[in-house]
């Protein structure tokens, strides 16, 4: 009997969508509207391809790019490509009028053109409104600019970033941009492309007729970097979400990177994004791993938590990523996510109490060794080894960020040798390796959480294998 409804149901809709009306909601409850919504998405969205955005049901409306003559993007299963969208604005008026509003649309992010089979989803709905924030669709305008005196072109509109190239009185160069303020003029010409100072040129044109140029979304691709606010805690029934975006990477594709509100997220996985000018954006991350980086600062941010970066009053990021916290439950269990392209179990919680990226709190230290082994040594080196390894001691540690540096001037009182490699192979995870000719040493931590890490000492002295597991814990303040 259930079949035969959804199967009576889907026929239904395909033939309203025939004739460019929305879904009929009277009558039906807010479940069963959500529910209707996003099957329709479904149905009418799931061939959109690469760089397309799909209007999936109503309430929604779009504004094109200036200039764009032919711009239909006003019924369910329409399709337009990204670049002639200046913005979305989808509603939930389900109380008012059974509409729950819900977009979709296929990006290629930084995706390399070799792989146009795959696409970055984003799932928008309930109440949100996006801007693109790349340039597209806008028709060039150039004009030659001369150089007054010997001047330099530079990577970015500033003095303070890195030159380029160097140009002489009366060299041309082709203008191509400003930036918003019209200080600085963006050129190019013979391969050789940056930045010129608006007083050191004089133009052949009219300088406010240049595109404005913002360089951290140079190179983008159509809404790879975007502007967005959403609803706060307005979920119209419990089997509804709040309104937000889920964003999907492709099978097979480890990262991909966007710009959100001035906030870059590195993501390998599916997240949930919220916004609120004057508050707070989220990143909810329903699995895999993202990075969060803003005002100077990144945060990777583990499946089952989320971060907060501040927002000033234009939406724009206004502070540093938050810690990241264990979501709420509940709202990540009624999430959409069977309307994305590749099925995936939303994770639990991140366990309560548990830091990621590395933070610990400061303070008192001590090390606890564990049972170490040793394999082809000689007598007593282990023993050797264990004594002039272990630390003397509780120790003090400001806090922060796990760091063999700090660490290891902590407890030894001196650096690590010179020829020390550090790195960071996966989350809370901290290598640093030494080389010594035919030896090797290599120091493994874990944090576990802000008062404890794991970790191990393994050495290679010409065939002696070492092996020494240890703990640290924090003791006080």
């Amino acid at each position: 009997m259930l079949r035969l409804w959804i199967k009576i149901n889907i026929i239904m809709l395909m033939s309203l969508f025939l004739f460019g009306t929305g879904v009929v909601a009277q009558g039906q409850t807010c479940p069963e509207i959500v529910q209707t919504a996003l099957d329709a998405t479904d149905e009418q969205c799931s061939s959109t391809g690469r760089n397309q955005a799909c209007y999936g049901n109503v309430n929604l409306a779009a504004t094109p790019q200036p200039g764009v003559g032919d711009f239909n993007f006003s019924a369910p299963g329409d399709r337009v490509a990204v670049s002639v969208i200046a913005s979305l604005s989808l509603n939930s008026r389900i109380e008012e009028e059974g509409e729950w509003g819900v977009a979709l649309m296929q990006l290629q992010a930084n995706l390399p053109d070799t792989l146009p089979g795959q696409n970055v989803t984003f799932l928008l709905f309930g109440d949100v409104e996006i801007e693109n924030a790349v340039e597209t669709n806008v028709e060039p305008v150039m004009f030659d600019v001369m150089a007054l005196g010997d001047i330099s072109v530079y990577t970015n509109p500033s003095a303070d970033s890195a030159p380029v190239s160097d140009l002489f009185e009366g060299d041309l160069m082709t203008a191509v941009g400003r930036n918003a303020e019209g200080t600085w003029v963006q050129v190019s010409e013979s391969g050789v492309s940056g930045w010129v100072s608006a007083d050191e040129v004089e133009a052949a044109g009219d300088m406010d007729t240049l595109s404005i140029i913002n360089p951290a979304t140079a190179g983008f691709t159509p809404m790879q970097a975007f502007y967005f606010q959403s609803g706060s805690s307005d979920a119209p029934c419990a089997e509804a979400p709040d309104s937000g975006i889920l964003v999907q990477t492709p099978e097979g594709v480890q990262q991909i990177a966007f710009t959100v509100n001035d906030i870059n997220i590195t993501l390998g996985s599916t997240a949930y994004l919220q916004a609120q000018p004057g508050g707070n954006m989220t990143t909810s991350v329903v699995e895999g791993e993202a990075t969060v980086e803003a005002g100077g600062a990144a945060v990777v941010v583990p499946a089952g938590s989320q971060v907060s970066v501040p927002l000033d009053t234009d939406g724009r990021a206004a502070g540093v990523p938050s810690q990241p916290q264990p979501y709420n439950a509940a709202k990540m269990a009624v999430l959409p996510v069977r309307v994305l392209p590749r099925a995936i179990t939303v994770s639990p919680p991140l366990s309560a109490g548990m830091t990621t990226g590395g933070v610990l709190t400061a303070g008192e230290w001590t090390w606890t060794p564990g049972t170490p082994s040793a394999e082809g040594c000689p007598a007593g080196m282990l023993e050797f080894v264990v004594a002039d390894f272990t630390p003397a001691g509780p120790f003090q540690l400001p806090g922060g960020e796990f760091s063999w540096e700090v660490f290891y001037v902590a407890a030894y009182g001196e650096p690590p040798p010179p020829e020390s490699i550090f790195s960071s192979p996966e989350p809370n995870t901290y290598l640093m390796e030494i080389p010594l000719d035919q030896f090797s040493w290599q120091y493994e931590a874990r944090v576990m959480d802000s008062e404890r890490v794991e970790g191990q000492f393994e050495a290679d002295l010409e065939g002696c294998i070492l092996l020494i597991p240890f703990e640290l814990t924090r003791v006080g303040d």
